[in-house]
């Protein structure tokens, strides 16, 4: 599988020290399955969110100072290929 992370600004805190990493999952037939991560090492902000088609299925959140997580999905429908 395949992975790559890159610094972004965090969208909570505006720190500088946040990643947002992507990693293939693979694939349900020909639809691509992704998993982002993004996470902050100042403020401990995360979000992990999966996408199928480039289409976002569900997201995980975690604010900072808080060990409690928000899971919110979505539902995309029926498509046919």
């Amino acid at each position: 599988m395949t992975s790559y992370t890159t610094a972004i600004s965090c969208p909570k805190c505006g720190s500088e020290d946040c990643n947002l990493t992507t990693e293939e999952l693979g694939k349900a037939i020909v639809a691509d399955i992704r998993k982002r991560t993004t996470f902050c090492n100042t403020c401990t902000y995360t979000k992990v969110s999966v996408s199928i088609a480039g289409s976002e299925v569900f997201t995980e959140e975690r604010l900072p100072g808080s060990d409690e997580t928000e899971l919110e999905y979505k539902y995309l429908g029926r498509e046919k290929f």
